[in-house]
């Protein structure tokens, strides 16, 4: 379920594949190795209730 990481445009430029393309990348030995820019951080925070949404960001 979901969309897989090569078909991703960001995902493609950071491995320096053709943005629009649907080759699979090999993520183990990636042709070029990926230069990040910067930091991510993600969180999800959700309460024990689920009928209780209290915080997305």
């Amino acid at each position: 379920m979901g969309l897989p990481l090569h078909c991703m445009k960001d995902i493609r430029c950071l491995y320096g594949e053709n943005p629009f393309g649907s080759k699979p990348i090999n993520f183990e030995r990636p042709a070029v190795k990926p230069q990040p820019k910067g930091h991510v951080i993600a969180a999800r925070i959700t309460s024990e209730n689920p009928d209780e949404v209290w915080g997305f960001f």
